[in-house]
């Protein structure tokens, strides 16, 4: 790979690492301001937004976990949903029977 081609590739991921912070950061804006409210439902979806976004960032940058500010709840959350998605990653794909 060429390097003008790599740093072009870390910037883009940089970009987006950025973007997914600021949009994380609404997340948990709205969700303190639901949570004000009273309002369940729309404290659910912050809450679920919030952590899809934490998993789209370890994707990119397996380190940022160590810097975002998670409850121990959202961690223990996060910690599952990558050791399921990497025990489905790792099971063999099912034989197909096109004989």
């Amino acid at each position: 790979m060429n390097r003008g081609f790599e740093s072009m590739e870390m910037a883009a991921k940089e970009a987006e690492l950025v973007e997914l912070k600021g949009l994380y950061g609404s997340t948990r804006d709205g969700l303190k301001k639901a949570e004000w409210d009273g309002d369940t439902n729309s404290a659910d979806y912050y809450r679920t937004e919030g952590l899809r976004l934490v998993l789209q960032m370890v994707d990119l940058d397996p380190d940022i976990l160590g810097r975002l500010r998670l409850t121990k709840e959202e961690m223990d959350v996060v910690l599952q949903a990558m050791a399921h998605r990497k025990q489905r990653e790792s099971m063999p794909l099912p034989e197909s029977d096109d004989d």
